[in-house]
Formats: C-alpha cells, sequence, structure tokens
C-alpha cells in the first residue's frame, strides 16, 4: 500500500472470489453468495435449509459482469457461526456449467496460483479486538496469516493483538498478528467494505496447537467433503 501526498490511505483492489447468487432448490428460490468458484465446485452462503443431494440451478452474479446459470448438486452442509450473515455453507458439485463461467473460474485460478504460496481454508470466525475490528469476520484461513474483513481500513504495518472466536474453535483464542495488505473490497453480501491480509505474529499460551489442531480439522473436513470428491451426491 503507497501514500499520497496528501497521506490519505491507497487501497488496493482485490480480485473478488464472491459472488451474489440466486438459487432455486426444487419450487423454492432465495437469494444468497457464492464463495470460491472453481471449475467443477463452489461454496454457497445462504440461510435456507438445503438438504444434501438437492439439485440446484444456480445464477450466479459477480460485480463486474452478467449472471452466470449453473447447475449442481448440494454435497454437504456446514454452520456458520454468528458474526456470518448467512447461517449456512454449503457444498455443491457442478453438474452443468456455461462458456462464461467456465472462464471465470479459470481466471480466478490464476490470480490464486499466481498469488499464494500457501494452502489457504475457507471459514468465518469473528475477531473481537481494538474499536477498528468492531464486527469484523476472517474469511480465509492458514497456518501463517489470515484474510479478514473489516469496517475501516488497517494500516500496513500495524500490530494487532486480537482473539478469533467461532463454533469451530474450542474455545477463543488470543494472537498478535501484523497487517501485511489492505484492500478495498467490491460491495458483497458483508457490511465490511475492507480486507486486510494478517501476518500471525504470535499466540498466547497453548493457543498456537489449539489453532493448529482447527486448521487440521478444517482441512480435513473439506478434503472428505470437497464436492468434486463426493461421489455419493450423484448415486
Amino acid at each position: 500500500m503507497n501514500r499520497a501526498d496528501d497521506n490519505r490511505i491507497v487501497l488496493q483492489k482485490r480480485a473478488t472470489r464472491r459472488a451474489a447468487a440466486r438459487i432455486r432448490a426444487g419450487k423454492s428460490l432465495f437469494y444468497g453468495g457464492v464463495y470460491d468458484m472453481e471449475a467443477k465446485s463452489l461454496r454457497l452462503f445462504c440461510n435456507r435449509i438445503i438438504e444434501p443431494k438437492s439439485d440446484l440451478m444456480i445464477d450466479v452474479t459477480p460485480m463486474d459482469r452478467p449472471a452466470m446459470t449453473v447447475m449442481g448438486k448440494a454435497v454437504w452442509i456446514r454452520s456458520l457461526p454468528q458474526a456470518s450473515r448467512y447461517r449456512r455453507q454449503v457444498g455443491v458439485r457442478l453438474l452443468q456449467t456455461c462458456p462464461e463461467y467456465d472462464a471465470y473460474a479459470a481466471e480466478l485460478a490464476r490470480f490464486d496460483g499466481e498469488q499464494r504460496s500457501r494452502k489457504r481454508l475457507t471459514d468465518v470466525l469473528g475477531i473481537d479486538g481494538e474499536e477498528d475490528l468492531a464486527g469484523a469476520v476472517t474469511l480465509d484461513v492458514s497456518s501463517k496469516g489470515l484474510y479478514v474483513r473489516t469496517g475501516a481500513p488497517l494500516e500496513i504495518g500495524r500490530e494487532i493483538d486480537f482473539r478469533l472466536h467461532g463454533d469451530g474453535l474450542k474455545k477463543p483464542l488470543k494472537l498478535k498478528g501484523k497487517v501485511v495488505n489492505v484492500f478495498a473490497c467490491e460491495p458483497d453480501d458483508l457490511d465490511l467494505p475492507y480486507g486486510a491480509g494478517m501476518k500471525i505474529t504470535d499466540f498466547d499460551c497453548d493457543d498456537e496447537t489449539l489453532y493448529v489442531e482447527y486448521l487440521k480439522t478444517l482441512e480435513a473436513f473439506y478434503l472428505v467433503n470437497l464436492p468434486e470428491n463426493a461421489q455419493s451426491a450423484s448415486e
């Protein structure tokens, strides 16, 4: 992040991996958000109850392009913490896509391949800390850092003491972190217009052990339940 001559913070733009979604499941029509769009799968956020193996038609609408219609099958359902606007996350195995979606998923994959050397996992955890972290949440977690969404921009180089909390954690964890990137985010389903990449620099007591256990549990869940590997969904 650079600073302009008038000392205003100049924010980077982050390639969005989220999109609005209109979902049809049977006779029900409702709205939600899409995250982690890949060639053969996506993750869907919504408040409706969707049963595993449900057939879904989804109109995926990123901010910068028209709606793209895909069809798939729900293969797993996961509850989200209260920090998330949506209550459920749904893994969808795609059975039919369109050329526009295929091109968009390939574009996101190229961006991730260029930008990331360490595995990251999607999970929404609440963040407690200083005043400008009120309501903040994680979107991606990894062994060395977090991608967080905030209501106010954080300053690169700032060191922060904070806590992570959520259903996937045995207890709230106390961490120290350093802001390494700041992003202006495209409008989406979160009322949090800024993003930040945060490097984890320290843990309180045994919280590092608990965090590593949490990541292993989360990774095992996604490994077993990846939509493209969930053959039982098509039985």
